[in-house]
């Protein structure tokens, strides 16, 4: 296959910067989802609130019931509702015009929240009651309502486990937790849990290396692995992609780049940020398959934006969409100071 900057020209994408709600001063992007763009808007003196974009227009989606979305779907946010000063998993879908919640939080929790929807199940964690000392999240995948709730494990019970994203009845989070924390992709079932954590390099001690799953689609999974060298020495982050093992472990971060995290994935094609230093601004980039086949998008922002990250991707036949969001940094004296933020849609058709 042709590589991404031969099938798509810098003159042939479309970079469109959305408005802000009215009355805010900043605002980042969260997901697709709900027939459009979710995101979160910030101001001076006011809570931060969830908003939708649809058709270039937002509206805020939080509601009086504490309704808070983390995720999305094509017709439905998943988040979390606050009751009794508890998190309770939730979700928001679109009825007739108007929008719903439906209560996904299982019988027996303490808490749980919902983070991501698709093709008809939910996904997220919660904290079974009853526990005592420690206690442990669980990996939650729901089919519909709460009764339909499947914990999803890994090999030892006794280790927690998150589910961050769900696509074709695929599911990916964190097995583990702190310094043992790895990678996972499970099959609907506990059972089939798949510890994607790979092989560290040759000199890091395998019990300090940290990895997460937060994106999945196409038959992959994309995520970030930390390396380090010894306890107390700071992490390599390095962009992940795999297709359903570790020893499938691919590095997207490209040379010349000394971080990077991959957010999400889609047909072949991945989503997320580079850094080339440690304070470095980070820049979003799109990769197909490869630490070498990449089109960094934040060259192709107009001023002032001069950092970016993308945070979600669809593909629709050759439609090609990214979401993510951009920042005006300037220097005072020996800070860096944010003058603006917005989200961003970067689009462009692939071709054939």
């Amino acid at each position: 296959m042709a590589s991404l900057s031969s099938r798509i020209a810098p003159e042939n994408w479309k970079v469109t910067v959305l408005p802000l709600p009215k009355g805010f001063t900043l605002a980042r992007a969260l997901c697709f989802g709900g027939g459009g763009i979710l995101g979160v808007a910030e101001a001076r003196r006011r809570p931060a609130r969830r908003c939708l974009w649809l058709e270039g227009r937002a509206q805020p989606i939080d509601d009086s019931a504490g309704f808070e979305p983390w995720g999305g779907g094509a017709t439905q946010l998943a988040g979390r509702r606050m009751v009794d000063g508890k998190d309770r998993a939730t979700v928001c879908e679109r009825r007739g015009g108007r929008w719903a919640l439906v209560d996904l939080h299982p019988p027996g929790y303490t808490s749980s929240v919902a983070t991501a929807c698709a093709d008809g199940q939910h996904v997220g964690y919660g904290q079974p009651g009853g526990q005592a000392g420690n206690p442990v999240e669980r990996a939650l995948l729901w089919t519909g309502a709460a009764k339909g709730v499947v914990e999803l494990r890994g090999p030892d019970p006794a280790r927690q486990t998150r589910a961050l994203a769900v696509r074709d009845g695929m599911q990916v989070g964190e097995y583990g937790r702190n310094w043992s924390q790895r990678a996972a992709v499970w099959r609907s079932s506990s059972e089939s849990m798949a510890d994607l954590h790979p092989k560290p390099p040759k000199g890091y001690p395998p019990d300090v290396q940290v990895s997460s799953a937060n994106g999945v689609g196409g038959g992959q999974q994309v995520g970030v692995v930390g390396w380090k060298k010894t306890t107390l020495a700071p992490q390599s982050m390095r962009a992940a992609l795999w297709t359903g093992t570790a020893a499938s472990f691919v590095d997207l971060t490209p040379r010349g780049f000394h971080h990077a995290w991959a957010q999400a994935c889609m047909r072949g094609l991945q989503v997320g940020r580079v850094q080339t230093a440690d304070q470095a601004p980070s820049r979003a980039i799109l990769w197909s398959g490869s630490a070498r086949d990449y089109i960094d998008l934040q060259d192709l922002l107009p001023a002032p934006w001069n950092r970016s990250w993308a945070m979600d991707i669809t593909v629709e036949g050759s439609a090609l969409r990214i979401l993510g969001s951009v920042t005006h940094l300037v220097r005072e004296g020996h800070l860096e100071v944010v003058r603006a933020e917005r989200i961003a849609l970067w689009e462009a058709d692939l071709g054939k």
